[in-house]
């Protein structure tokens, strides 16, 4: 009995770990946003990184969150913040990697004991006082089987985020006219 148990348990396992190795091995989540500001202003929210704290989703998770910000500037290529939370925003490092003003803004995102992922901004002027902002985030698992089964949650899990950051994002810029 107990060796039909185990046979059937290891069954499971590697079924577990095979479907695990077939699933996708990157996950891409997608959320935009009209804004009614010009995308100037828009840009200089993003792009400069002490600004989030203004409309990030996680920012309020954890009041007592500890942000260290990159010197002499915490704007443009190369700008990073780092940061130490309790367990819902964790600690990690996000730097800019690419910045084409008005146009795109790419982060790296470290994420300690997790690897890393990249997240996109996208803005697009509609006209002289509106911006269009596509926030992306796209996380490469490789051939763990653990992390491409989370994989396939990782739209639930970051894209109501996503949309509550854009919401933010959106009402403090309006905020501003």
């Amino acid at each position: 009995m107990l060796g039909k148990i185990l046979r059937w348990l290891l069954i499971i396992v590697v079924g577990f770990l095979g479907i695990g190795l077939l699933l996708p091995g990157t996950s891409h989540v997608e959320r935009q946003i009209d804004i009614a500001s010009p995308a100037p202003l828009v840009y200089d929210q993003v792009n400069e990184l002490k600004n989030w704290v203004n409309w990030s989703p996680w920012a309020k998770l954890d009041p007592n969150v500890k942000w260290v910000y990159s010197e002499p500037s915490s704007a443009g290529l190369g700008a990073y913040y780092t940061w130490v939370g309790n367990d819902k925003v964790g600690e990690g490092k996000l730097t800019i990697i690419d910045a084409k003003p008005t146009e795109l803004l790419k982060t790296k995102m470290e994420f300690k004991g997790q690897g890393d992922a990249m997240a996109d901004f996208k803005f697009t002027a509609k006209d002289s006082t509106a911006t269009k902002v596509v926030w992306s985030f796209d996380s490469d698992h490789g051939m763990n089987p653990f992390a491409r089964w989370f994989g396939l949650a990782m739209n639930s899990f970051i894209g109501p985020d996503y949309e509550k950051g854009l919401a933010n994002l959106k009402a403090h810029c309006e905020s501003k006219k």
